[in-house]
């Protein structure tokens, strides 16, 4: 069951409110994290643009917090409600896993601009250039069942409780976390000769631990 998230310090809700503050609380929330599966509720965060008082300092703060998603020891999971966009489709993509509502639409508006991130980065590495033109220059907003099939989300269902259960006795199952994560993003742009060595020392890191010689 998904607790609210004063009742679990693994959960953490999206706030409203300004991009510095939401910075500061994800930021907090992050780096509180000592492993396991967390939780980043999204389902009421709604769609934002940055207001006339937002700086490049903020949107700078804010990359900075997204990235400690990215490199967090902890497993992240994004619920995605019935409409994400903004910054709240930023903190899903930085997630390891995204569940999303059957209802789900995942949009990009952007007042003829460029929504000032790297959300672009994160979309093109997720899903191709193709789907990023059509969701970021087009305007044709991504429904679940299409989200699910380009790989933006994981799991379409009605139940999330479910499969964060599922996903959390997954990902205490796991070694060690930031390795296979950075194994993973580190095969997306090297050859097999260059990622031999990672995947070795992991290996051998592996066989310490579980004393074998």
């Amino acid at each position: 069951m998904i607790e609210p998230p004063g009742q679990r310090a693994d959960s953490f809700t999206l706030p409203a409110g300004d991009l510095a503050g939401r910075t500061r609380a994800l930021t907090d929330f992050i780096r509180s994290l000592a492993g396991g599966l967390a939780v980043i509720d999204l389902r009421e965060a709604g769609v934002e643009h940055l207001s006339p008082d937002d700086g490049i300092g903020d949107v700078n703060g804010w990359e900075r917090a997204l990235h400690l998603i990215e490199r967090s020891s902890a497993a992240t999971v994004g619920l995605f409600g019935r409409q994400i966009g903004g910054s709240a489709l930023e903190v899903g993509l930085a997630c390891d896993f995204r569940i999303a509502d059957p209802e789900s639409r995942v949009i990009w508006r952007n007042d003829g601009a460029v929504w000032p991130s790297t959300a672009l980065f994160r979309l093109v590495r997720l899903i191709g250039p193709a789907q990023t033109i059509r969701l970021t220059m087009l305007g044709e907003p991504v429904h679940a069942s299409a989200a699910l099939v380009s790989g933006l989300v994981d799991v379409v269902t009605d139940n999330p409780e479910a499969e964060v259960d599922m996903l959390r006795a997954a990902v205490g199952r796991l070694d060690d976390l930031r390795i296979v994560r950075q194994l993973i993003a580190e095969a997306v742009h090297t050859s097999y000769d260059e990622a031999l060595g990672a995947h070795l020392a992991a290996c051998e890191r592996y066989l310490r631990r579980r004393g074998v010689d």
